[in-house]
């Protein structure tokens, strides 16, 4: 499954009540809060690992999701890990344009970015969009990082910081499941 197909899959808010989303998934996909906050109350430890930050070119696809011209941007992979078990893997792509405007976003290293937008004025956040990704493709390799497991939920939000946007998928693991909520 190529790009495309993933974003031509993505489901509403409404439609995700009629998926076979497990229980105890649910309330993880629609907080609207900061996940890096609810993660961090729920754990004793909380960690965030920073797998990769590196400069690519936007496709087509990912110029439309975002609304933007950019040819190039930054992305940036990294799991979130409750006492020192990964809980999330997420993907941040933000166009060339944020970034110059929001040079904070260059500097974040191992600091949540959740943790930095939801303290700023001038933040938007989209409605979420879902999908459930599956065993050989793309996302699915890189979250699931050989778990084993054979279906994985995502959520997509859009951003914009003043009306510049930058895209986060965050892909939910098994494991959270296993978190108090």
């Amino acid at each position: 499954m190529n790009e495309s197909e993933v974003l031509d899959s993505w489901i509403s808010g409404d439609a995700l009540a009629g998926a076979d989303v497990p229980a105890v998934l649910h309330s993880w996909l629609v907080e609207r809060g900061s996940l890096t906050r609810r993660l961090s109350r729920t754990a004793r430890r909380f960690a965030l690992q920073l797998v990769d930050e590196s400069h690519i070119e936007l496709s087509p696809t990912t110029q439309t999701a975002l609304s933007v011209t950019d040819t190039t941007g930054l992305i940036r992979r990294v799991r979130l890990l409750c006492d020192d078990i990964p809980r999330v893997y997420a993907e941040t792509i933000i166009p060339r344009s944020t970034l110059e405007r929001h040079a904070w976003l260059n500097d974040l290293g191992a600091n949540p970015l959740g943790a930095n937008l939801f303290e700023r004025e001038g933040v938007e956040r989209s409605e979420f969009e879902y999908v459930s990704v599956s065993s050989g493709t793309p996302l699915f390799e890189r979250a699931a990082n050989g778990s084993g497991d054979n279906e994985l939920w995502v959520r997509r939000s859009l951003f914009l910081i003043n009306g510049d946007p930058l895209l986060v998928d965050e892909v939910f693991l098994p494991a959270i499941g296993e978190l108090d909520t």
